[in-house]
């Protein structure tokens, strides 16, 4: 598969970074660094902070996912579980999303706020005759890695389960 989702479209995609090679999977899989359409890299990640009952009670961070450029302070989103992904395809409902004002994420390590980020797109969904001509928009599971600026740490930002 080799075709870009249409979540990260209009986004500066490179499936041959460094970052992005560094974190490539299995043949089921499609990663990327994702960067600001002017072309810088440096980003701050927007989204929500929940409460999950799966992950015990914690926060983790979802969607809708977006991104702030840190030269041009443009907006662009990555990811809304509502719309992309296996179920945001076929309509399903996503029980794991934001609303109103999205805040920052940080680096669990420094608390810096600037990164470069990666996405990783996973497929085992089986291929119907409808998802046939775009396949690359049915992903299952959608992950969103940041490598921080100031500390070079490396974190999951982001994990959906899109089925």
């Amino acid at each position: 598969m080799n075709n870009t989702p249409r979540c990260i479209r209009q986004l500066n995609v490179d499936f041959n970074s460094e970052f992005a090679l560094r974190l490539a999977r299995p043949d089921d899989s499609l990663c990327a660094e994702v960067s600001c359409p002017c072309g810088n890299d440096i980003v701050c990640v927007l989204g929500y902070y929940v409460n999950s009952d799966a992950a015990n009670g914690k926060q983790i961070f979802v969607g809708p996912l977006g991104m702030k450029c840190s030269t041009c302070s443009l907006e662009s989103e990555i990811m809304d579980p509502e719309v992309h992904g296996y179920n945001g395809e076929i309509g399903s409902n996503t029980t794991m999303r934001g609303s109103g004002p999205r805040r920052t994420w940080h680096c669990p390590t420094c608390k810096n706020e600037w990164v470069r980020i990666a996405v990783v797109f996973s497929y085992q969904v089986e291929v119907d005759d409808v998802m046939s001509k775009r396949p690359e928009d049915y992903f299952d599971v959608f992950q969103l890695f940041a490598e921080c600026y100031r500390c070079n740490g490396v974190s999951t930002v982001s994990l959906f389960d899109c089925t």
